[in-house]
């Protein structure tokens, strides 16, 4: 699994998006290949090589878990494309690499107490992927590069959610990152450790945490897995997707 994601990261570009849990490039057949590749066309042949584009990546045993965690970052980081979007590579999930947006700890701790497993696997279990999927290699995101794929990356956020079918969605992008995609969120108040929460009609948890980590961790993710367990006791009844 390893070595397959690793060869998947060699010459990833806005031209070439993956469903990192494939072995090849999308363009085939179903919806997410054709919306990969709607997304690929937005960068012109010739800045190819000036982007990094992301699909979503999986952990072997995720789809054979009970509680599935897709985690969603806002938008991959040029200065850890080799690991970013694998953790098994050795990358942290979350930020642009400073303590405050290494997530890591945060995942693993949530993870372990949902799926009863070491902290240390936690990567082997759940799925990852990003609100948007095009960035720039060297530095950062300007607004356009936001606003040009903000429609179709909307359109496949749900497809990715569809296609790997998690029972919680955690959004490490804040709350001002998330509220206008047009998911079944409520606001909760800003800075606290859950900016936002929601329920889809299939039974889906959504749960936004705020865009860095709060210290201590512990309380943290402890304050993360207390809205979960509202999310399970309570009907929400909001419109899903």
């Amino acid at each position: 699994m390893v070595e397959q994601k690793e060869k998947e990261e060699q010459g990833q570009t806005g031209r070439n998006i993956k469903e990192e849990g494939s072995s090849a490039p999308l363009g085939g057949a179903g919806i997410l290949d054709e919306l990969y590749g709607r997304l690929a066309d937005l960068i012109p042949e010739a800045l190819a090589e000036d982007f990094v584009g992301r699909g979503f990546a999986k952990g072997r045993y995720y789809d054979g878990a009970e509680k599935r965690i897709l985690v969603v970052e806002k938008i991959p980081r040029p200065e850890r494309v080799s690991g970013a979007a694998c953790a098994h590579a050795g990358g942290h999930v979350g930020g642009h690499g400073e303590d405050d947006k290494d997530f890591t700890p945060v995942i693993a701790r949530v993870a372990a107490n949902l799926l009863g497993i070491k902290s240390t696997e936690w990567t082997d279990y759940v799925a990852w992927t990003y609100l948007y999927k095009l960035a720039p290699r060297i530095g950062k995101p300007d607004s356009t590069v936001y606003s040009k794929q903000k429609a179709l990356c909307q359109e496949i956020i749900r497809e990715e959610i569809r296609t790997l079918s998690p029972t919680l969605v955690l959004f490490l992008t804040g709350w001002g990152g998330v509220w206008d995609f047009d998911l079944p969120l409520s606001s909760l108040l800003k800075g606290e450790a859950v900016e936002g929460w929601g329920r889809m009609e299939n039974g889906t948890d959504l749960i936004v945490t705020r865009y860095a980590v709060r210290r201590p961790e512990e309380k943290f993710a402890s304050d993360i897995l207390e809205k979960i367990q509202q999310l399970e006791e309570l009907e929400m009844g909001e419109t899903g997707i």
